[in-house]
């Protein structure tokens, strides 16, 4: 089957390399064009780019897929059977949908219909979700709305962040395209709109689950604010990971590692972490306050209802650090207040 692959981040990766190690041609890997890191500095090409080009592949880059008849020759002139879009990072136009003969196939990470849109893996741990997924759908003209082919789920642990989850997922989304293609290189049709009927796909309109969305992430949702409870906290930092940040000492910290504790969630906790739930009383402390310094395991946070074991932090301009390395770095002094907002423009 001839294929063209749309995809930028390494989340994307394991899929290309998988449809090009299992012998199917790829006609051509469109990807988002290089970007510079920081002023001055040098391009740097998308992920799916090098792994592309690694591989010996045809690569287009582009910033405009709407209103780009370049581009739309282009793509007839492949004549490929099928489109596989896995985080391409611009939404493709009907005109573009309907070119392939066998469809135009996204593996969305979530389960469909909750949490369309630009990030779901993050907001799927922001919002404490317990289960999540990939489901491949044939795409339609709105966002992630088209009816799914296959899906596979996976378990959302307490202390999963959104690289452990992305890693995960997009290892099933690289495996489910493998038997959808399967599924595809049976049929015999005419026309794309047979395929519903053919493959029996499932209407999202049928599920009986009220559409959610999963905005993109700004850079206000950073900002940890300390009012807020310790289990939604903790989500924030595992979901946002690695840039969740708040000030201490007039320097942003960003916490890449954490654990609440809080009874409720007592079974899920680590070892060291289930000790300490024991040892601090649950409400002793104010809000925002450093209430415990524990050598070589880290720094307890007071916020509503529990508090936050930080276990690995970063300050501005300096290398993660986890344990006494963190504690020898920030300096916490017991009663010390942690910013709940940064003065500076975020």
């Amino acid at each position: 089957m001839k294929i063209v692959f749309w995809g930028t981040p390494e989340y994307a990766v394991p899929t290309l390399e998988s449809l090009f190690t299992n012998g199917h041609e790829i006609a051509a890997v469109i990807t988002n064009p290089d970007k510079r890191r920081s002023r001055g500095s040098n391009k740097v090409e998308s992920p799916v780019k090098h792994k592309a080009l690694e591989l010996g592949l045809n690569v287009i880059t582009t910033d405009r897929v709407k209103n780009n008849p370049d581009l739309i020759k282009e793509l007839n002139r492949l004549k490929a059977d099928v489109f596989i879009v896995v985080a391409f990072g611009q939404i493709l136009p009907e005109q573009v949908l309907k070119i392939p003969k066998m469809g135009s196939w996204n593996g969305h990470a979530s389960l469909l219909p909750k949490l369309r849109g630009a990030g779901p893996i993050q907001w799927s741990i922001i919002n404490g979700e317990k289960i999540t997924g990939v489901c491949i759908m044939q795409m339609q003209k709105g966002l992630d709305t088209g009816p799914i082919l296959i899906k596979r789920t996976t378990d959302i642990n307490l202390n999963d962040n959104a690289l452990d989850l992305s890693n995960r997922l997009s290892h099933i989304n690289s495996e489910l395209f493998l038997i959808a293609i399967k599924l595809l290189e049976k049929l015999k049709i005419n026309n794309q709109s047979e395929l519903p009927v053919i493959l029996n796909l499932t209407d999202q309109d049928s599920i009986n689950q009220k559409p959610t969305y999963a905005r993109m992430i700004s850079k206000t949702d950073f900002v940890i604010n300390w009012d807020h409870e310790a289990i939604n906290i903790h989500r924030k930092i595992m979901g946002l990971f690695p840039n969740a940040f708040t000030i201490y000492n007039g320097k942003r910290v960003k916490i890449k590692d954490s654990e609440p504790l809080v009874p409720e969630f007592k079974e899920e906790l680590s070892l060291i972490a289930k000790k300490l739930l024991a040892k601090y009383n649950y409400n002793s402390g104010n809000i925002g306050t450093i209430i415990g310094v524990e050598k070589g395991i880290g720094i307890i946070v007071k916020a509503k209802n529990g508090s936050l074991l930080i276990k690995q932090a970063q300050v501005e301009g300096k290398a993660t650090m986890t344990g006494d390395s963190m504690i020898q770095q920030l300096k916490p002094i017991l009663g010390g207040l942690i910013n709940k907002e940064e003065n500076r423009s975020v």
